[in-house]
């Protein structure tokens, strides 16, 4: 198993090939990896086609986050609705990334011809997906579709593509300097510039200086942004830069951000997540002693979650411990999580924590799925006794 860099084209999305499959999907083979086992407890989920395209989705986006292409596309091709659609244009994006115009421009066909079976805002969350991967294939909307603008995000990404530094450095000028400072009412711009910087930042053509220059910016724009999803932003900007020689920097900021989250005052359901990601960000920095905090305090609180919600939290943890040289920890953690999710009645939410579970261990370090592969089998038995 294998720590992964999110692609940029994916904010907070991706697949290794399905062994011997039944038509159910509930069956694997030997040797099966995590994310096998997630995609065949996604297929279990039988009474809400929503929350099963939304977790075959998660097992898609993160075989593409593990550099899989073609298995995420085999994927795609079973998931009904308009993620398929998105799924498809990400891969676009991805293949564009990576310099395969041929694959990318097939993609391509697939997420528009998705997107003529879809209407409303399912349409509108595919043609934004499919306006950034053909921004990736430097193919830009034509002045009238704009209104005359530029759309300076998708510049920039377009320049990207050419390889050409001088040409994108100038690009990149504008978006470095640019005022975030907007009406309290118009909140929502912060957000989406702060995931447009985090994106950007994580372009493959990007030279070290120009990622640093890209996440402090976002960092700037994640303090504007209003309530807890400021920590959120932060820490994913923590967790980018501490890898980008900027420990010092990142490790000032974790600080600060591991001071207030801890003194706050949330909902134990959003607080705990949140400590999980600042334990990743000390692991990031190299500080062991603000892992322990927030990681200690991390599982206090998950005893307080109700049972359907602790698997997933318990299993992030665990990741955490394990990427973080902590196994006896790790192994603790995975344990309970399997325990809880095994226990739960309804299958719907058994089968999501099940899924939760795998996308942990897919992301473990130090971890053998093996010595776990006996519970998920047997879990996996549970929903066709």
């Amino acid at each position: 198993m294998k720590s992964k860099k999110t692609p940029l084209f994916m904010l907070p999305l991706l697949c290794v090939q399905l062994l011997a499959a039944s038509p159910s999907g509930t069956q694997v083979a030997s040797n099966t990896t995590a994310l096998e086992y997630g995609w065949s407890f996604a297929c279990c989920i039988k009474t809400d086609a929503k929350d099963k395209a939304k977790c075959q989705e998660k097992i898609a986006v993160a075989y593409l986050s593990d550099g899989l292409p073609a298995e995420a596309h085999d994927l795609a091709q079973q998931i009904e609705g308009w993620r398929r659609g998105v799924l498809h244009a990400d891969l676009a994006a991805y293949y564009a990334e990576h310099g395969n115009d041929v694959e990318a421009l097939k993609s391509l066909a697939r997420a528009k011809l998705d997107l003529r079976t879809e209407s409303e805002w399912r349409k509108e969350r595919i043609e934004q997906h499919i306006e950034l991967a053909q921004a990736y294939m430097g193919m830009l909307p034509d002045a009238e579709a704009t209104g005359g603008k530029p759309n300076e995000w998708l510049q920039i990404y377009a320049e990207l593509s050419s390889a050409n530094p001088e040409s994108w450095s100038n690009s990149l000028a504008p978006l470095l300097s640019m005022n975030l400072e907007v009406p309290a009412e118009e909140w929502e711009f912060n957000i989406w510039s702060t995931q447009q910087y985090l994106s950007l930042s994580q372009h493959t053509a990007l030279d070290q200086d120009a990622r640093r220059l890209v996440l402090k910016k976002a960092y700037e724009s994640a303090g504007l942004v209003p309530g807890w999803k400021s920590f959120d932003f932060k820490l994913q900007v923590i967790r980018a830069l501490a890898p980008a020689g900027e420990k010092t920097n990142a490790g000032e900021w974790l600080d600060a951000v591991a001071a207030q989250l801890m003194g706050l005052r949330l909902p134990d359901f959003v607080k705990v997540p949140l400590l999980i990601q600042a334990a990743e960000a000390a692991t990031a920095c190299g500080r062991s002693d603000a892992f322990q905090d927030v990681a200690g305090m991390a599982e206090e609180l998950i005893e307080t979650l109700q049972a359907i919600e602790q698997p997933a939290a318990l299993a992030q943890l665990a990741k955490a411990y394990a990427n973080a040289g902590m196994k006896p920890k790790s192994i603790e953690g995975y344990d309970r999580a399997l325990e809880i999710a095994s226990a739960l009645e309804n299958p719907r939410p058994r089968a999501m924590a099940y899924v939760d579970i795998c996308l942990a261990f897919d992301g473990t370090e130090g971890i053998a799925l093996g010595s776990f592969s006996d519970r998920l089998d047997t879990g996996l038995k549970g929903f066709n006794p």
